[in-house]
């Protein structure tokens, strides 16, 4: 599950990919206010891009959407499924779909409080975007998304049993437009495309006191 990410790209850096990608970025996506973090946790606002139209908008939203139920928020939404001991991905074609706009995210090991927490950046990109759905807000508050997960891939596979479905910028409009290939994105990416960095070490357990 992931609940906490890293935002650091900045607004230019965002519009100048989507112009090299032909994205169509919409011209309403300048006054969009603009999130920078090294924690954006949930309940959080973050950028993210979403279909208008042709190509794309940005908007700043919750990260994670009221329960029906009224539980803790969904922030993280399974992509795949097991049925008749087969793995399927889910059509997420008549979905809201969104790119959550991100520079590295973060997952977490141990059994002590706080748990070890790790760094994974996209290698080879300036970075990344995390497959998600969003929904209106409603009675006046914000839009909010939740990240899609996928089994775990190498690199992660050692720290956590999921992780979230990680986007390079060429494939934002495969998965905004959902073209011909985008279920194939739901899938780990192949092993070395992340980098890893211990961020912060597991609390160490108190010894007790003797009597």
């Amino acid at each position: 599950m992931c609940n906490d990410y890293q935002q650091y790209v900045t607004r230019q850096l965002l519009i100048d990919a989507t112009d090299k990608l032909d994205l169509g970025l919409a011209a309403t996506s300048a006054q969009v206010p603009w999130q920078e973090a090294d924690d954006i946790r949930v309940g959080h606002l973050g950028p993210v891009l979403r279909p208008a139209g042709n190509g794309a908008a940005l908007a700043s939203m919750v990260f994670g959407f009221p329960h029906p139920s009224g539980g803790r928020p969904i922030i993280n939404i399974t992509s795949d499924y097991v049925k008749g001991g087969e793995r399927k991905i889910r059509d997420y074609s008549h979905s809201d779909r969104c790119v959550i706009i991100a520079s590295a995210f973060y997952e977490f090991k141990g059994t002590r409080y706080p748990k070890a927490k790790y760094q994974f950046s996209l290698n080879a990109s300036p970075f990344m975007g995390i497959a998600g759905i969003w929904r209106a807000g409603l009675n006046g508050k914000e839009d909010a998304f939740a990240m899609l997960t996928t089994i775990p891939g190498a690199d992660i596979e050692p720290i956590h049993d999921r992780q979230i479905v990680i986007l390079r910028p060429e494939q934002f409009g495969t998965w905004l437009s959902f073209e011909r290939g985008a279920g194939d994105l739901l899938q780990p990416l192949p092993a070395g495309s992340l980098s890893v960095e211990r961020v912060r070490a597991e609390a160490v357990a108190k010894r007790k006191k003797a009597a």
